[in-house]
């Protein structure tokens, strides 16, 4: 998030400056005094939104209660009165701060959280720490599918950043910038090269137009038939749902015995054979439970539960795709091959360490499930 974002860049109504800078003076003193300046900047554009609307409520309300009603809201949807975290208050010191009774910026708060449709998974009003942790917040729809933002191309990103459907570009970072020096893990894996960097961008070009290609009426029927095999005629899980179709792309043969991913790369000739390698080499998926081991800025390495080997996996959607992925987590994944590397296709699922007998348990049927085919 950007610190210290100033009312002008906030699209303020001219009329309602002087309220709403008020406001903001009085969220400035107690953030950054008792919380930090991501909460300062949260509480401003809070303010500012309040403010666009019509008619604004911010007109009526003395500004202090509208000032401790904006904090208390975020603080409610930032865990900030969790024991727990990191950075934590109490209510009573909240209301002491701004010298409010408790009742009173708790009415205020759930006024705000109303007008601005605040709750825990709101990504314009969650904390970047948060939103990494989150991946709903993450979800956007592309071209009729339910898609991770932070593995789609970045003109994606930016767009979906704009619309405010998601909390920031993950390409850039939380705080606007390009993402920190490789760690130690990427010079003795090997930095990315200038050719894997093309590969990444080309990937995602391909993949967009491969699905595209798939979704026209010419494969609507039997990617119906799949997807009602496969579910059992009613999609309830969005990431199976993208994951029964990417298996459909890439591994299900069609009537005359090719996938569609091979009759993409017969009827475009215009490929390059860099192109069609690529594309045909996507029909050797991995799908499995992987362990994340290490991290490095633009990839991870990882065991695959089932075969025990070691992966490098990439994502066609800068770092910020794989932030999330620490070692000790977990994820269910499907991945395909890129020059001597490897990449997530599909819809990946994260699990904390928390989760590892959970995703033992996965890992086991997924294996018993491929002896008994």
């Amino acid at each position: 998030m950007g610190k210290n974002t100033d009312i002008g860049e906030l699209k303020v109504p001219a009329a309602l400056r002087p309220v709403v800078a008020e406001i903001v003076g009085i969220t400035d003193a107690v953030c950054l005094a008792l919380l930090d300046e991501e909460y300062a900047d949260l509480a401003r554009r809070a303010a500012a939104k309040l403010a666009r609307k019509r008619p604004s409520p911010l007109l009526g309300g003395r500004r202090a209660t509208w000032a401790a009603g904006i904090v208390y809201a975020l603080g409610q949807v930032n865990f900030l009165f969790d024991p727990e975290s990191e950075l934590c208050l109490t209510a009573d010191q909240l209301s002491e701060a701004f010298g409010l009774a408790k009742s009173t910026m708790g009415s205020k708060a759930k006024q705000v959280r109303d007008l601005l449709r605040i709750s825990p998974f709101s990504p314009e009003f969650q904390r970047a720490e948060l939103a990494e942790q989150n991946p709903l917040v993450w979800m956007i729809q592309v071209d009729g599918f339910i898609v991770d933002a932070r593995r789609v191309p970045l003109d994606i990103q930016l767009e979906a950043h704009r619309r405010g459907l998601i909390p920031y570009v993950p390409a850039f970072g939380p705080d606007g910038e390009a993402a920190p020096e490789e760690s130690p893990l990427a010079e003795a894996a090997g930095a990315m090269t200038p050719e894997m960097a093309d590969l990444l961008q080309r990937s995602s070009e391909l993949k967009r137009q491969l699905v595209g290609f798939t979704r026209s009426q010419r494969f609507s029927r039997q990617l119906d038939e799949v997807v009602a095999e496969s579910t059992g005629g009613t999609v309830t899980d969005d990431a199976e749902h993208i994951n029964v179709v990417d298996h459909f792309i890439l591994q299900r043969p069609l009537a005359d015995g090719r996938t569609v991913v091979e009759v993409f790369v017969a009827e475009h000739p215009e490929l390059t054979e860099t192109d069609r390698q690529m594309l045909l080499g996507w029909r050797e998926v991995v799908e499995g439970v992987f362990e994340i081991r290490d991290q490095a800025k633009d990839a991870i390495i990882a065991i695959n539960l089932a075969d025990e080997l070691t992966y490098r996996i990439r994502a066609n959607a800068g770092p910020g795709a794989l932030a999330p992925m620490r070692p000790g987590t977990w994820i269910a994944a499907r991945v395909v091959p890129i020059g001597d590397d490897w990449l997530l296709s599909g819809i990946t699922r994260l699990c904390g360490p928390s989760g590892r007998a959970e995703m033992l348990r996965l890992a086991a049927e997924q294996t018993s499930s491929r002896s008994c085919r």
